[in-house]
């Protein structure tokens, strides 16, 4: 299943990757998750989520002016400098128990216990179940999306979603093959660090993959693919806005979440932390 996207809805993202400030070559250094966002740096692994306290924490929107920028094939060497971010708006919601309009909800899941690491105990983990790729389910294996395994959890503090290898390879070789009319951008790959990246700058129709998460009770996140492509690169590349380990090291630790959903792929949308009822939600909203 095939999105069509106008070129001109995509954000940019720098190059070099240190416009950003992030590591180079990697964008992860052994599962520490350490990435700077355009604000300032942070580390999921090191530092616990919001506080628990918020009865029901609303995290509303994230605006990032990069997702409306305005990207032509003119303007985009002028484009590729660091996009300004507002901050993220929370606010603590009804101790009611109903459900908010137009909500998807699936429930929390238990957090792990990981000798020696107490940091665990506060992260969200979020009931995926699997992930599709243009309608195609990516072979994952249960284990990893497991909090036991690794699991996944959502993090308004990590900037663009992270997938531990064995989670990302089989996402990106769907992406790979059904982008095969693409010609990979190899080059802008080593340059920023993310990828896969593909060559579109022979213009016509833009088609991506449809990417869709699948959560526990029937729940599904469908992010627009301004959510998880960014344009990189001085040729007119897209890529992939979802980073991994080392990718030309040996795998990292197995020891942590499997999957960070990011605050880049949450972009204009409502999300809802109901701590009260154990619950995840999220809607689609334009954020102004």
């Amino acid at each position: 299943m095939g999105v069509s996207v106008h070129r001109t809805s995509f954000p940019t993202f720098p190059a070099p990757p240190e416009a950003w400030g992030l590591p180079r070559p990697s964008i992860f250094q052994r599962r520490k998750c350490r990435i700077s966002s355009l604000a300032a740096q942070f580390s999921p692994y090191a530092n616990p989520p919001e506080s628990p306290g918020l009865a029901a924490a609303q995290l509303r929107c994230r605006v990032n002016s990069a997702s409306t920028s305005s990207l032509t094939a003119s303007s985009l060497e002028n484009s590729m400098k660091p996009q300004k971010t507002t901050a993220l708006v929370l606010e603590s919601g009804s101790d009611s128990g109903g459900k908010t309009d137009g909500v998807s909800y699936s429930s929390f899941m238990k957090n792990p216990i990981i000798a020696g690491n107490d940091a665990f105990s506060v992260y969200y983990y979020i009931s995926l179940r699997k992930i599709t790729v243009g309608g195609k389910t990516v072979k994952i294996p249960y284990e990893y999306l497991s909090p036991d395994g690794g699991g996944a959890i959502v993090d308004s503090g990590s900037t663009f979603t992270y997938m531990s290898r064995s989670v990302f390879e089989p996402v990106m070789s769907e992406f790979v093959t059904q982008l095969k009319k693409y010609k990979r951008a190899s080059d802008v790959e080593i340059d920023t660090g993310i990828g896969p990246c593909f060559d579109v700058s022979g213009g016509g129709k833009l088609e991506l993959p449809e990417l869709k998460l699948h959560f526990k009770g029937g729940a599904e996140l469908v992010p627009p693919p301004e959510n998880y492509f960014v344009f990189a690169g001085k040729t007119g590349a897209v890529c992939l806005a979802v980073v991994t380990d080392d990718g030309f090291g040996a795998a990292a630790s197995s020891v942590g979440p499997s999957i960070i959903l990011g605050n880049f792929q949450m972009q204009n949308f409502y999300v809802e932390y109901d701590l009260k009822n154990e619950r995840f939600g999220f809607r689609k909203q334009t954020c102004k």
